[in-house]
């Protein structure tokens, strides 16, 4: 589905200007057909699958989609202001859509060797590079 919207949007133009939770007030969806563009407007229910934060990739993802217009592609996502970033949260942190772990990186560096190892995974799983986190 979201690769169609990719598609839809890099050959019509109008759809270039829809947020993806606003194409389908415009356009119904078929697993068949595609995006095609809707011949009468009638009241339409939008639907966006949430995403815990914890998962970054998706989260990072759901909310390019959510405030970025026209995508084309998954590279087109990713970057900003001409800049091609490597992962959706660098992109979403360039737009100020996520902050960055390293606040908790300095936080975790200065701590690590007091945290018990029962706490420490659990610090881990939401820091995007958790490698970082244990340079001493």
């Amino acid at each position: 589905m979201l690769t169609d919207f990719f598609k839809l949007c890099a050959e019509d133009a109008e759809a270039r200007q829809y947020l993806y939770q606003e194409v389908a007030l415009h356009y119904a969806y078929s697993k068949k057909k595609g995006w095609k563009k809707r011949k009468r407007q009638r009241k339409t229910l939008v639907r966006v699958q949430s995403v815990l934060p914890r998962d970054r990739v998706g989260f990072a993802l759901r909310l390019l989609l959510l405030t970025r217009p026209g995508p084309t592609s998954y590279q087109w996502l990713r970057t900003v202001n001409g800049v091609e970033h490597k992962t959706f949260a660098q992109a979403a942190i360039a737009l100020n859509l996520m902050e960055s772990d390293s606040l908790w990186l300095r936080t975790l560096q200065g701590r690590f060797k007091r945290l018990q190892r029962q706490t420490v995974p659990s610090f881990l799983c939401s820091v995007d590079v958790p490698q970082f986190a244990v340079k001493s």
